[in-house]
């Protein structure tokens, strides 16, 4: 059963087989339904793992089937919602209105530029807020600051949706996504994170390079706002350095950086950083 739920309940176990324990969430992302889990909501956990379920997936969640048969239902529920989304752009290209055809749910008006700077579909959004969610809000207690294994998983992961779309617009709305903050928002940790998987980024190559960029000439506001976190700071400032944008030094004095740089130096602060 799942313990503190009621005895009649059966037990819930994460992807590995643990069962899961009542918890009391840290803000994230559902690991079965992958909506958005409030700080302190109650959800079934596996420390262990990582892996929470909020209250409305404890009723029905069941673990993937990782036999030959899981894996190839698994592939035609892809295959068939690739095909509906073809479907419903097709219906767009001809003029045709439908209520429930996706539609972008931007919250903030930097990341709604970045997804309309070219086209970005439901599945390529979902996909890569998905990647970035995973990779900022679920992370080991003992170890914010991502290491290189870390950051080379999510540059895999990048990569591959990169390679599918060939434009760097929904990566970069959903790092756009996890640098803002959001009003009422107590958390450091994911942009921390953020910030880290931009700085990497810029070193891989003419795409990630693509990435970064994108997310730059939008996100002024965002790292401004973050170089005046503590926590922070250090890292926002170097990308604000990179993108050659003006921070003043701690004499006081006003400095340009190129867009490549220097990440070493005295300390400076943001010029203006946001409210």
């Amino acid at each position: 059963r799942i313990q503190g739920f009621g005895s009649d309940s059966q037990v819930l176990q994460c992807p590995e087989g643990h069962n899961l324990q009542p918890w009391s969430a840290r803000a994230g992302t559902c690991d079965g339904c992958k909506q958005r889990v409030q700080d302190g909501e109650a959800v079934m956990d596996c420390r262990r793992c990582n892996f929470y379920l909020c209250a409305a997936c404890q009723t029905n969640y069941s673990p993937p089937d990782n036999s030959i048969w899981g894996a190839f239902s698994s592939m035609v529920d892809f295959v068939k919602q690739d095909f509906a989304e073809m479907a419903a752009d097709i219906r767009a290209l001809a003029g045709v209105d439908d209520d429930d055809t996706p539609q972008p749910q931007a919250s903030d008006s930097v990341v709604t530029q970045v997804e309309h700077q070219t086209y970005i579909s439901a599945h390529e959004r979902e996909e890569a807020q998905e990647i970035l969610a995973e990779f900022c809000e679920r992370y080991p207690e003992s170890r914010v600051v991502p290491d290189e294994d870390a950051l080379g998983g999510l540059w895999t992961k990048v990569s591959l949706l990169y390679g599918c779309s060939l434009h760097p617009g929904p990566i970069a709305a959903a790092v756009c996504h996890q640098l803002r903050w959001p009003k009422g928002e107590q958390h450091w940790q994911p942009r921390l994170r953020a910030l880290h998987a931009l700085a990497f980024f810029h070193d891989k190559g003419a795409v990630g390079r693509e990435i970064s960029d994108a997310v730059g000439k939008r996100a002024e506001e965002f790292l401004r706002r973050l170089a005046s976190v503590p926590e922070c700071q250090e890292k926002a400032l170097e990308l604000l350095r990179i993108y050659g944008k003006e921070v003043v030094a701690s004499d006081g004095a006003a400095a340009s950086a190129s867009a490549t740089g220097s990440r070493t130096g005295a300390p400076v602060t943001a010029a203006s950083p946001g409210g």
